[in-house]
């Protein structure tokens, strides 16, 4: 192999790639300015790719660039996970292999995944910023993880909660509550949430999982705009759930104020009650 004529600085592959996703390029040549890359490398990381055997498992092709390139591979590989002309399987792989090889200085190379067109890619993204992304270090990451709340993708708005949870990013209460009430969270597909109705309304899984991200961030100040969800009859489930995280929220139960066995119509008048005062 002619390395002289195949070796590329970092610097140059870099600013190559910033410009194709829109990265700052400072912020990579940081991470990633002691390690060299050459075309050759990333022709052969493609190759062992795309030619990957059935029992060539996604572990083992981590274990193998590691070993073969160590660091080296990362550029690689983040173009790779870039190439739309490859499949959103091998895109995935390419994207969880360099964060796994890269670890928390690819932090910065994960941003622009966030809006890829492949909703493979974009909850990829998520996954990764859970584990390499400093909750403390990394706020101006974690903002860009609240528009994927509402994301098209249900699998990605889950992935998004659950990032939310780790990272805590400025706003996190607002988003979550906005969540909670968005019409792409419920079924039939973007019903209209009226309190009354004959159409059935009801939600997917994300409100339940909001609910339950705000008692995890202990949001006590989003109770008063949960006081909608106990007039929603449409979903005696949410009803339930709202009235469980009002409880969990501001530990009160309201037994005092409920006859013994009282329907759930009575616990969220209850509430409601309590709630305009």
């Amino acid at each position: 192999m002619v390395k002289n004529r195949l070796l590329i600085s970092v610097r140059l592959l870099v600013l190559i790639q910033s410009t194709f996703l829109g990265l700052n390029s400072g912020l990579i040549q940081e991470a990633f300015a002691s390690l060299p890359t050459t075309a050759a490398t990333t022709a052969l990381i493609k190759n062992e790719l795309l030619n990957r055997g059935p029992s060539s498992s996604f572990e083992n092709l981590i274990v193998l660039w590691e070993r073969t390139y160590g660091t080296d591979a990362v550029p690689s590989l983040i173009g790779l996970a870039s190439d739309k002309k490859l499949s959103d399987t091998d895109r995935f792989i390419a994207f969880m292999s360099a964060i796994k090889i890269g670890g928390k200085a690819a932090a910065p190379l994960v941003t622009p995944f966030l809006k890829d067109t492949s909703w493979m890619i974009r909850s990829a993204a998520l996954r990764a910023l859970r584990t390499i992304a400093d909750p403390e270090k990394d706020q101006n990451i974690a903002q860009l993880v609240l528009p994927l709340l509402q994301d098209p993708a249900l699998v990605v708005r889950s992935e998004a909660i659950d990032t939310v949870l780790k990272l805590k990013p400025s706003g996190s209460e607002d988003a979550l509550v906005q969540a909670i009430y968005h019409p792409s969270n419920y079924r039939p597909a973007r019903c209209k949430l009226e309190l009354k109705g004959k159409r059935p309304c009801k939600a997917d899984w994300i409100p339940a999982r909001a609910l339950e991200a705000l008692v995890e961030l202990k949001a006590r100040s989003a109770v008063p705009r949960l006081k909608l969800l106990l007039s929603y009859d449409r979903d005696p489930a949410l009803k339930a759930h709202a009235i469980k995280t009002l409880e969990q929220l501001t530990g009160r139960t309201l037994q005092s104020q409920l006859r013994v066995g009282a329907s759930l119509n009575e616990r969220a008048k209850a509430w409601e009650k309590v709630l305009s005062e």
